[in-house]
């Protein structure tokens, strides 16, 4: 079978990115497409410092199966258009023998767990005790600061977020229209994904996006 590639940034995304990435297919009823191990760039300064990031796309397009690419990236404090437009440039510049799309989490993956809270809280995370159950957000998840270090002072006495450990959990418990609804950046990414199977499906050898709203 024909598979996506992510690649992303760190150890937690590893896990928890191809799981959310399978939720979107089944939602699209893609039984025929796998998503493979994600490639981890240990670092997002190693996807955007030069030569990192065309490393890892060549990496990536090596994988058995690979129709696809996927690069999902935090924005952090950068605009997502500058950041991803940016990418786009290289990544047309580069030796792509598969479709490529890229995505900006604004301004974290973390935020997008805050877009869909009351249906994480007060679920058991890896065994253990995870959200306080009268965990609650208010406001714009894709305009706070630090939303490892809010979710991290829900977990309780003597426990804090950890990557490796809540990330995929949390992505499974996540509710895809609550973050659609409340996550522009979340949104993209369906309609991106959506983007990347068109162009597998046709045999084009496309970049996308070339341009994205801050």
């Amino acid at each position: 079978m024909i598979s996506i590639v992510p690649v992303v940034e760190g150890d937690g995304e590893v896990e928890a990115v191809p799981l959310l990435l399978r939720r979107f297919l089944e939602r699209m009823n893609r039984e025929d497409i796998i998503v493979a191990r994600a490639l981890n760039a240990h670092g997002r300064s190693n996807i955007t410092k030069p030569g990192g990031f065309e490393r890892l796309v060549e990496y990536a397009q090596r994988k058995d199966g690979a129709a696809g690419i996927l690069v999902l990236i935090d924005a952090d404090s950068d605009c997502p258009k500058e950041l991803v437009t940016g990418l786009c440039i290289r990544a047309k510049q580069s030796h792509l023998v598969c479709p490529l799309v890229l995505i900006a989490a604004k301004p974290e993956y973390e935020a997008w767990f805050l877009a869909s809270i009351e249906t994480i809280r007060g679920r058991t995370l890896a065994g253990t005790p995870g959200l306080d159950s009268e965990t609650s957000f208010e406001g714009d998840p894709e305009r706070i600061r630090g939303a490892k270090e809010i979710l991290g002072q829900h977990m309780g006495v003597g426990r804090t977020y950890k990557e490796t450990l809540h990330q995929a959990p949390m992505t499974e418990y996540l509710d895809l229209n609550l973050a659609i609804q409340r996550s522009r950046s979340f949104r993209r990414l369906g309609n991106t994904l959506k983007q990347l199977l068109q162009f597998m499906d046709a045999g084009e050898t496309r970049v996308t996006p070339d341009v994205c709203a801050c």
